[in-house]
């Protein structure tokens, strides 16, 4: 992306104000008609800023001008944007300004490709080399888990079989609590009943919720099942202090029946 100087003093020169009258337009707008202009210029005019055999309407549409074309190029050269001469016209001063900026690319251009050339030239025959050395250097890994292609038919190093099994038995789970047989100890259910008698109407109800809450499936993945029954009749307790009456609780499994002490026994 290519850029020009701009000068603050191109607002109120004596060139903008005249051609500003010449042409009756805003000078803001003018500013902005020249300015695309000279953008134009940095990819269509050589460095010395000659224009050729470009003619008015396209000087004007390069310009994005669309009143007439002669009086807008006319209004330029009289104010002095753009010089003629037997020779013809060019931009003026665009070798100072917009000039530099081709020259530079074009440098830049042939300094590039110089570069690359020597490149080339330097890197041509020893990448094979160095490609070939390297892979004929490189170790296999000790205890790659990858199969190699020409270690086929050997076994993976004891190591890595250790660490396999070690990885499989990490992922193994374990019930937390034995099946058949859930419930709570005697002093849990005796905590519990003073704990909720008066929230849930009597103990008798108390032990009936217990046994409710211990005959679900969720109940035996917990290994506290004392918190898991007390979070329950929690919830039980507070729909009926509302006045909501009790809450709607599975109804118990057909084997499993109620122990002394609250506890739920398989049938």
């Amino acid at each position: 992306m290519a850029w020009f100087d701009m000068h603050q003093s191109l607002a109120k020169h004596r060139k903008t104000l005249r051609a500003v009258a010449l042409l009756g337009v805003d000078r803001h707008k003018f500013i902005g008609h020249l300015a695309t202009l000279w953008w134009w210029a940095l990819d269509n005019v050589p460095e010395t800023g000659e224009l050729g055999s470009v003619t008015d309407g396209e000087i004007a549409a390069a310009a994005e001008w669309g009143r007439d074309s002669g009086r807008f190029v006319s209004a330029l050269v009289e104010a002095g944007f753009i010089d003629q001469d037997e020779q013809g016209r060019r931009i003026h001063q665009w070798e100072e300004h917009g000039g530099k900026i081709t020259l530079t690319r074009a440098a830049n251009k042939e300094r590039m490709k110089v570069k690359r050339a020597l490149h080339v030239s330097r890197t041509d025959g020893a990448r094979a080399e160095h490609v070939q050395r390297t892979d004929a250097a490189r170790a296999p890994l000790e205890y790659s888990t990858v199969q190699d292609t020409k270690r086929t038919g050997q076994e993976l190093p004891e190591r890595v079989a250790d660490v396999a099994s070690l990885t499989r038995a990490k992922k193994t789970r374990t019930p937390k609590i034995p099946t058949g047989k859930v419930g709570l100890s005697e002093e849990e259910t005796a905590e519990l009943v003073l704990k909720y008698s008066a929230a849930l109407g009597g103990a008798e109800e108390v032990r009936r919720c217990v046994a409710l809450a211990l005959s679900h499936t969720a109940a035996t993945k917990y290994s506290n099942q004392k918190l898991y029954v007390d979070n329950w009749l929690r919830k039980d307790a507070g729909p009926r202090a509302n006045g909501k009456g009790p809450a709607t609780i599975p109804p118990l499994k057909k084997d499993f029946h109620a122990g002394k002490h609250g506890q739920l026994v398989q049938s």
